[in-house]
């Protein structure tokens, strides 16, 4: 299961040399976990993607990503793609143009973690090579950029990340792998390492939504875990914005209220999405 198509790519250097890397592409017609409709995988087809294009090129998708951002700047719990999926003549246009955005979102958080933890990048996390993107006319297009209101042809590129292949096997096959120590007994620090690097990028102020054994890459020679995949993450400087937002919003009636705290909030309106989400779930 993946959100973004990843692959190893051949590159040469300045100086002539070979080297490789690990590319990852932020793409909304890929990835498992992006694609879901009533909790199953639907791909993108031809008429979805034609559905795409001509709201593109009549000009509505620039006035929906800006009301999807507008709603999901003043939300604890963003609006997913499959909310506007639905049998109205721009339902399918509406939901690939919030895969879309899920995927820009994607890349932007991700770039912006490994800019917030530079000084783990090669020890604890993997290095960040470069930032790429990929500008198309679109797949099969019938939406050539020459047509395209200005500003929008941004919409029919999609980006990526370049970044350091580390070889060895994802924590999660710690006990099957073939490259994991025979001697059992490192295994508890290997896994230790990970736990500390998941406290340390914390403490840098990202909030990881899964930082699951999957999500740690384990360098054969070393035996040192990376963790990976930040596409997902919260930053808790920004939710403790929103939390101040909200707050001031709610109690601008109430002069007498009790000195705020906003790391107090934000934890106390975790557990309560926590428990929402239990419910949702039974």
């Amino acid at each position: 299961m993946t959100t973004s198509p990843v692959m190893v790519v051949n590159l040469k250097t300045k100086s002539g040399t070979d080297s490789q890397a690990f590319l990852k592409l932020y793409d909304r017609c890929f990835g498992t976990n992006l694609r879901i409709l009533d909790g199953k995988y639907t791909a993108c087809r031809a008429v979805d993607e034609d559905a795409f294009q001509s709201f593109l090129l009549q000009g509505k998708i620039g006035p929906f990503i800006r009301e999807l951002e507008d709603k999901n700047r003043k939300s604890l719990l963003p609006l997913s793609a499959c909310d506007f999926h639905d049998d109205s003549p721009d339902g399918m246009a509406r939901y690939e143009s919030a895969l879309w955005y899920e995927a820009n979102e994607h890349f932007n958080n991700e770039t912006e973690a490994y800019t917030r933890l530079a000084d783990l990048q090669g020890t604890s996390i993997p290095r960040m090579h470069a930032h790429v993107c990929l500008s198309l006319s679109g797949r099969n297009s019938d939406a050539p950029k020459n047509q395209l209101q200005p500003g929008t042809e941004n919409y029919l590129d999609f980006k990526g990340v370049l970044m350091e292949v580390i070889t060895g096997y994802n924590l999660w096959d710690l006990p099957t792998s073939c490259a994991a120590p025979a001697d059992k007994g490192e295994w508890p620090g290997i896994i230790q390492q990970a736990v500390d690097t998941a406290h340390e990028i914390n403490k840098r102020g990202l909030i990881l939504k899964d930082s699951g054994p999957r999500n740690v890459v384990v360098d054969q020679s070393s035996q040192t875990p990376s963790l990976i995949d930040f596409a997902q993450c919260l930053f808790k400087d920004r939710l403790f914005e929103l939390l101040e937002e909200m707050s001031s919003s709610e109690d601008d009636d109430n002069d007498n209220e009790d000195e705020w705290d906003a790391e107090t909030e934000f934890w106390q309106r975790v557990r309560s999405l926590n428990a929402l989400r239990r419910l949702v779930q039974l």
